[in-house]
């Protein structure tokens, strides 16, 4: 049905900069356990981690398409940056 179409949006964030020692839980960010902290590097970036995923989940459709295009994460080997890919299986798109 034409009707139930729904447009599909492609939104592009970069520099994610996560560092997340095990997947968080939403909801329970004080718990969240990273290596690197972007708060210490810049105030204004504290609580980032947080605020992608509730501007994200508040944003992004299931059906639309997210590009992230790079410094996704702190890690320098595929197992630290385990918990930062599950991280973004968490959000829709």
């Amino acid at each position: 049905m034409a009707g139930d179409k729904k447009e599909v949006k492609i939104y592009a964030l970069g520099d994610l900069h996560l560092s997340f020692k095990k997947l968080p839980t939403p909801g329970f960010w004080e718990e969240a356990d990273e290596y690197k902290l972007m708060g210490e590097i810049k105030p204004a970036w504290t609580n980032h981690t947080r605020l992608i995923y509730e501007n994200w989940v508040k944003i992004v459709q299931p059906e639309d398409l997210v590009l992230v295009p790079g410094d996704i994460s702190w890690a320098m080997r595929l197992e630290e940056a385990k918990s930062d890919l599950s991280f973004l299986g968490l959000l829709p798109g």
